[in-house]
């Protein structure tokens, strides 16, 4: 198991332009107007991205299907990902910016996620949505023996956001 988890290999990419961000202290009201206003500018130079979780299914909702595209209001046809997309146009709207959408899925909901950007036509923002799928790990129940399907074949898992700064 140990050599099939070393023989993984993510791609590194070099970005240079991204620094950490300084911790803030949202119970210091004092300083709220303050971080405001450095959003606000970060908005404006468009240093600002969005990350959606998307691995997950919707099983907790009753729903078959990745949770972004689930139906919050069936009769008004609006979803997680649109409601995300409204939120974001209005931002864009409100300080003159655009503002990237990156969405992780997972192996299971990825064509699925992909899909229905398609058949929305990415809401008119293609060129400013991009996707990106977790890993996934080995599956062990909690006497550490693998999972194993009906073929024998050991069953894998998304590895949880924590994948986000690795995928």
């Amino acid at each position: 198991m140990h050599e099939l988890f070393k023989r993984k290999r993510y791609r590194e990419e070099k970005i240079d332009n991204i620094r950490p961000i300084t911790y803030i202290d949202q119970n210091n009201i004092a300083n709220k107007e303050r971080y405001f206003n450095i959003g606000t500018e970060a908005l404006k130079r468009n240093e600002y991205a969005i990350v959606i979780l998307a691995g997950g299914q919707g099983t907790r909702l009753g729903f078959n299907g990745p949770k972004g595209i689930y139906k919050i209001f069936p009769d008004e046809n609006i979803t997680f990902f649109s409601l995300y997309i409204e939120k974001i146009k209005k931002i864009e709207e409100k300080y003159s910016c655009k503002v990237p959408l990156y969405i992780m899925t997972s192996k299971k909901n990825n064509n699925e996620t992909v899909k229905y950007f398609e058949e929305n036509k990415y809401f008119n923002r293609k060129e400013y949505i991009r996707f990106f799928v977790q890993d996934e790990l080995p599956m062990f129940l909690e006497n550490k023996n693998l999972i194993v399907d009906e073929n024998r074949q050991i069953k894998f898992a998304s590895n949880g956001h924590g994948n986000v700064f690795i995928a």
